[in-house]
């Protein structure tokens, strides 16, 4: 009876499982076609002569997040379909760099904090990396730097020590507590 319950409960738990992956996949699909159409039009509202510099600037901005969330949606999506290994490919490490960091930046700018990206000569290049996920915490780390700061800034550090990468992300935010440093990698950890 108890190996009954057991196999009985085991099946319901991999029937919800699936049920999560269908809804989450289906709602990254949802929400990529009106992403698609806000960074579409914000990428033709750029292009118009009839903006000033302002403008144009917060149209940008506008157009970066929508595109960064619709990564977001799109790293759902694959992620729903079991595409949560890593993926070596070359990649421009100062491109792949300034896309990650452009909303922290520009959110930076908008409180009058400081941004600086510093990258030392002999980490420029191409190097072999997930881009997917290199993007994503690059991302993470910069944005919540720039919004958890209330004044001074937002640094960037990336360097080379023989063959691998060291990126550093600093701030002059309030800081954190050991207890809260020690769980800085588990999901959804908020302090």
């Amino acid at each position: 009876a108890r190996t009954a319950a057991a196999l009985d409960a085991l099946a319901r738990a991999k029937r919800a499982d699936e049920a999560k992956s269908r809804f989450l996949a289906l709602m990254s699909h949802e929400m990529r076609t009106p992403l698609t159409g806000v960074t579409g039009y914000a990428d033709l509202l750029s292009r118009s002569t009839s903006l000033d510099a302002e403008g144009h600037r917060q149209v940008n901005a506008v157009r970066q997040c929508g595109e960064s969330m619709l990564r977001l949606v799109e790293d759902l999506l694959e992620i729903s379909r079991g595409g949560d290994e890593v993926v070596l490919k070359p990649a421009d490490l100062r491109a792949l760099i300034q896309d990650a960091v452009a909303p922290a930046r520009e959110w930076a700018e908008i409180r009058g904090l400081t941004f600086d990206l510093h990258i030392a000569p002999d980490a420029e290049g191409w190097v072999l990396t997930d881009m997917r996920r290199l993007r994503q915490i690059l991302h993470h780390l910069t944005l919540n730097a720039s919004k958890f700061t209330s004044h001074g800034g937002v640094g960037v550090t990336v360097d080379r020590s023989e063959d691998r990468l060291r990126i550093a992300v600093s701030d002059t935010g309030c800081g954190m507590d050991a207890e809260t440093l020690a769980g800085v990698f588990r999901l959804f950890e908020q302090a």
